[in-house]
Formats: structure tokens, sequence, C-alpha cells
């Protein structure tokens, strides 16, 4: 068994003793061979593949069928022609400013990248690489005159990335273990509901195996970055030349003090607790925020309201950005509502900051722009959000709320 393989067995166990929990297909259970990797999907131990898997299945995967299902179906599909939508996120939406009146739109966030390439360690829990990547979001309204989050933002980044652990390697008694585990599984527990496997004892033992492999994992990524600004129309637009720093750190094993003493989780999982989502009180290691920092030069070229003010000359910009994720609510749990199942919170604050603007610039208020939003999401889509301050374009701060569905294609 090669060191790839070997090192990504774990999270391949995490998919297949969830195929034996929802009676999906025995045949995923036997003995792993040489690709487990491909098992679950993984064409390459590329530290995207790694954590964004690890994240939906360590602690979701061994409870939620559906979600494994759209996994396996995803990967599956994979030589359909269409295949490049799996990367768009697309909502549906109302939105209402305050003070005025709801007006209906959509928003998108489409992310491909284009290559990537590893290099430079043998080391099969650091990944490190280089990859170009296109990358394009924005709000639009159906009437643009009333869009009150009039800003398209589309740009091509070159990235160095570099991430360190995330799982461990199993070995060779490991690997006998997982077999032993899963063919009992199988064989034990043939036709039983999901409730009794998920109670058995050689469930919690693989879950055991599988937690005893999971390692924090620190991920960086520094990126130049070409790009357009825009309001839909297009009236407002201005060139970005410039780059990016963005880390993330991800404490996989939820019992880990990283896990236990993660100060941005604690709110929400006394309130887990104490609503009965949570049988236990448990901060998640994986609900650290993400930052992003960066710099630029912005060309305007358009009909914005600095232009208005200072003319198209060229300045500097620096940026900043951050995003948390958590579980929130378990709907699933109230009758009334259970049809909406797992509620999952984000954050997201940015900040855009014009380096020695003038003093007509700083008068008119529009030499730095703040805007949060905050989105609770459910399962089957369904979303709510709000958000204030004001984006790039905006004279004024604004407070928004959302309400719609999410297609994720």
């Amino acid at each position: 068994m090669n060191q790839r393989t070997c090192a990504y067995i774990a999270v391949a166990c995490c998919a297949a003793a969830r195929v034996a929990s929802a009676q999906l297909n025995e045949r995923a259970l036997q003995p792993l061979g040489a690709n487990a990797g491909e098992l679950i999907g993984l064409s390459k131990p590329a530290s995207k593949g790694l954590t964004d898997f690890l994240s939906a299945a360590f602690k979701d995967e061994l409870t939620d069928t559906d979600r494994l299902n759209r996994i396996i179906g995803s990967y599956l599909e994979r030589t359909s022609g269409l295949n490049f939508l799996g990367d768009i996120n697309f909502r549906l939406k109302t939105f209402h400013e305050d003070g005025g009146p709801s007006n209906l739109g959509f928003s998108y966030a489409f992310s491909r990248e284009v290559t990537n390439y590893t290099f430079g360690t043998t080391d099969p829990t650091t990944h490190r690489g280089l990859d170009l990547t296109f990358h394009a979001n924005g709000n639009v309204a159906f009437d643009r005159s009333t869009n009150p989050e009039d800003f398209l933002d589309t740009k091509l980044n070159v990235s160095f990335f570099q991430s360190t652990g995330g799982a461990s390697a199993l070995d060779s008694a490991g690997v006998e273990k997982y077999n032993e585990l899963s063919t009992a599984i199988v064989t034990k527990y043939h036709g039983a509901t999901v409730e009794v496997i998920n109670a058995s004892k050689e469930m919690a033992e693989l879950r055991a195996l599988i937690q005893d492999h999971l390692r924090n994992q620190l991920a960086f990524d520094l990126a130049g970055e070409a790009g357009l600004e825009s309001n839909q129309s297009f009236s407002d637009k201005q060139y970005v030349y410039g780059g990016r720093v963005g880390m993330v750190f991800k404490a996989w094993d939820d019992r880990s003090a990283w896990a236990r003493w993660n100060v941005f989780d604690l709110p929400f999982a006394t309130l887990r607790y104490l609503i009965g989502t949570d049988d236990h009180f448990s901060p998640s290691g994986k609900s650290y925020p993400a930052v992003l920092v960066g710099g630029a030069l912005v060309d305007p070229d358009g009909e914005d309201p600095r232009t208005a003010v200072a003319g198209k000359s060229s300045y500097p910009r620096v940026r900043g950005e951050v995003s948390f994720r958590t579980r929130f609510i378990d709907l699933g749990k109230w009758e009334p509502v259970k049809a909406l199942g797992q509620t999952y919170l984000t954050a997201n604050e940015r900040y855009y900051w014009e380096v020695g603007a003038s003093q007509a610039v700083k008068n008119a208020n529009l030499d730095n722009f703040g805007y949060f939003v905050a989105t609770l999401d459910t399962t089957v889509g369904v979303f709510v959000s709000y958000s204030v301050g004001r984006l790039p374009f905006d004279a004024k701060d604004d407070q928004i709320y959302d309400v719609g569905f999410k297609f994720h294609f």
C-alpha cells in the first residue's frame, strides 16, 4: 500500500462507515485496496479536498445519509459535460432595504480551479503547491435601480498554498482494524436501522479509530490577483491589481484542547446544549475564523461617487476579511419545522481602506467601506440573512434583510 493511500484511509472509512449505516452498498465496505482515496472522490491529496471532505464527513457524515448520497453522486457524475456547475452557489432571494420596498433578485458565488501543481514535500500530511483559480461573486436585482447590494467582484488568482496536518496515516494494524470493523458492521447489522447501527459497539470503535487519526490543520495561501469590481450595469467599475494572504486553522478532533477551548464557538456551543441540539457541551474545533488581508492598486473607470469627487486617478487600497461558520440550531428535532433540518450560521466582515486618500475623499466619507453579513442556512436550502454597512460604489450605509432559497448545482 503506498504512502499517499495510507494517509487517507482514515478519511475513507468515514464515508464507508456511513454507507454501511445507510445500507447503500455492502461492497463499499470490502477491505480497501490501493485506490482508497478514489473511493471518496479524492483524486489527489490537495489540502482543499482534504479540508472540504473532513469538514463535511467527520461529524456530520456519520449521521447524515442524504449528504453522503450527494457526495457519492457528485463523484460518480464527474464525467458530465456540465460538471463545472458544481462550483456555482446560487441564491434566489427577496431583499428588503430598511425603509425601502422588497425586491426580487439573486446572488451567485463561483470558484473554479483552472490548474494545480503540488511539489516539495514527502510528508503525507503536508501539501503545498501553486494553483490558478477564477472567482466571481455578486448580487443582482431584477430591477437594477433597486439593488441595495450592487457589487460584483470577478478575479483571477495565482496562489501559493500550504496545508499541514488534517489526517495522519493508518499503520498496518490500523488498516487491519478498519477492515475487521467494517466487515463486522455489514455482516452483523445487515437490515438493522441506522439508529441501531450508530449505537453499536463496532460503530463506536470505528468512530474512535477515525478520531485517533485526526490532527490539527493549519493552511495558508499567498496570492497575486487581478480583477474587475463593478455594479450590475457596469456603469460603475474599477480594475484591481494586487495580492493577499489568507489563513485558516482547524482542530478536527473535537476531544482536543484546541476544540474544547475554541472561544469563538463557545457561545454557540452553549446555545446548542441548552436547547437540545447537542447532548453535551461540545465546542467545535472546525469553527475557527478564516482571515484574509490584502492590498491592491485600484484603477477607477466609471461613474461611482468616489470618481465624481476625485476623478479617475489610480489609488492604493488595503482590505481585510474575517469569515466564521458554525452549527446552529438543529430544527430537525422540532416537529413543526423538522423538514428544515440542521441550520448553520455564517458571519462575514469585510473592510476596505484607501491609503493616502485626499481630503475631498475623506470629507465625502468615501475613503473606507465596512460591510457585515450574517446568514442562517438550512440543509434544505432555505436561508435568511442580515447585512449592514456599505460596499465600494455605495454612498451610504444600508441595513438589508434577505430571505430566499440556495441552489448548489
